[in-house]
This record gives C-alpha cells, structure tokens and sequence, in this order.
C-alpha cells in the first residue's frame, strides 16, 4: 500500500465510523494536502483554523481560497488564548535549547536572577497553537479529528501512529491520514494538484531548517537571516529585543560547555 493509498483508507475509515468530524488546519502544506484529500466529503468535515497572531502573511487568505474552490461548508476560525506578546512577557522566548537559569514555564530555578526568560518551543506551541484546536473540537462534541501530522515531522508522530485513541481523555479518535508522508511526497502531491501554498513558502520549502509558523519565532536562530532578507520590516521590529536574549542564552551555553571540558578522561 503506497502512503497516498494508506491515507485514503484512513479517510474511508474515518467516515465510515464517525459522525462528528473535524481537521486542525493550519494552513501550511501538510494541512493543504489533507483538506484536498477530503474534498470528497467537504459536507462532512467542520475544518478549524487556529488564526494565531503573528502568522506568515498570506496563509489565511490562501486557505480561505482553497476552502471556497474545493467547496468546504463548515470552516470555522478560532484564536489563542494568549498572545505571542503576553507569552513571551509569561513564559520567555520559545528556543530549541532552554537553560534551567532562565526557563520561564515551570518551576523558577532558584538560581535566575532576573532578566531575559526563555521557554520550551513545544510548550508554546502547545499553549498557542494546540489547546485551543483541542478546547474547540470538545466543544464541538468532536468524535474524529484528522490532522496532516507526518512521523518524519518527529518522533512523537511516529510513535503515535495513524490512529490514537483519545476517547478517555477528549471524547475523540485522532487520525492521521499523512503519517506515512515524507516531505517530499507531500510537495509532489501538491504540484501534481497545483495546490497553492502561502507566499513565505519561496523561501520555506528551500529552507535547510524546520521554518516556524509564527513568523518571528525565535526557535531556530538562522531564522533570522531569513528574516532579514526577505522580511526587513519583521526583523527590525523584533531583533533589537531578541538580540540580547539570544546572547544571554549563548553566554550560559558557553559556561556549560567549558563545565564540560572539566569531566575526567577515560
């Protein structure tokens, strides 16, 4: 069974055994790729998009136009329930790599002395992206949600398979049609299909790291070269104040690593 086979008969599946079925969408080109999977049952699938502030310019819009021509009767748009701002003000700057000294989501390290504060990416993203796409479709009395996640995204996805059973927890069955995808099964699937793509994709399907959907995510730093070559006005909006941040992050790194070279040899 190829992937494009295998995410069929999930799709079958999921309509043969659910009534109240949703999508997260985000918009991007996993989300794309599932929502033209569906078009045969556009009357049957409430797809929600999670409109968070500080999303690339162009994906709504882009998905807006791909809801109206393939005909989706039910899309709704819900919002965070924190702003990146207020976030960030909370919890710190999201980052690949978190000091304990300056971690702002858990328990305050009796060691932080104030200052810059920075959080786990995946904690953000939990908190702004998934929540409210988990607190809408139990609301919605949801009993399938569908989504474009991939395992060749991470690890977690591939451990959580096509199906996960979340019945106990939320009420609902989450599938996963796309998990067999690879990134580039999913670009051809999408230029087969002459599926459109947001603008910021010229730049992000090209990209040598995983590009951020909020556009001035300080997760990867080589972000913000890209940043600052196509987007000038984003990057000199928000650079004077993560500058610092990422020094101060750097300097801790540095002190660890020379703490590293103390370890005995064998």
């Amino acid at each position: 069974m190829t992937p494009l086979e295998h995410a069929e008969f999930i799709i079958t599946k999921v309509m043969s055994l659910h009534e109240r079925i949703v999508m997260w969408c985000s918009g991007g080109k996993d989300s794309l790729t599932l929502l033209h999977l569906l078009r045969p049952w556009t009357n049957r699938v409430c797809v929600l998009f999670n409109d968070v502030d500080g999303e690339w310019p162009g994906v709504r819009v882009n998905l807006e136009q791909c809801l109206q021509e393939w005909k989706f009767s039910d899309a709704r748009v819900i919002h965070p329930f924190i702003t990146y701002d207020d976030y960030v003000a909370r919890y710190g700057y999201p980052m690949e790599i978190v000091p304990s000294v300056m971690d702002g989501t858990g328990f305050e390290s009796p060691f932080y002395v104030g200052g810059h504060k920075v959080s786990s990416w995946l904690h953000c993203t939990v908190q702004r992206f998934v929540l409210p796409l988990l607190a809408a479709s139990v609301e919605l009395k949801a009993d399938a949600v569908v989504t474009g996640s991939r395992a060749s995204d991470a690890p977690a996805f591939g451990r959580m398979g096509a199906i996960l059973d979340s019945r106990a927890n939320s009420g609902f069955i989450r599938y996963n049609p796309l998990i067999q995808w690879t990134a580039a099964e999913v670009y051809a699937y999408i230029d087969a299909h002459g599926i459109p793509l947001p603008p910021h994709y010229v730049w992000k399907r090209e990209a040598t790291y995983d590009m951020p959907d909020c556009q001035a995510c300080t997760w990867f730093p080589q972000h913000w070269a890209v940043l600052k070559a196509h987007y000038p006005d984003v990057y000199a909006a928000h650079w004077p104040k993560v500058a610092p941040v990422y020094a101060a992050v750097a300097q801790q790194l540095t002190d660890y690593q020379a703490s590293l070279k103390t370890l005995p040899e064998e």
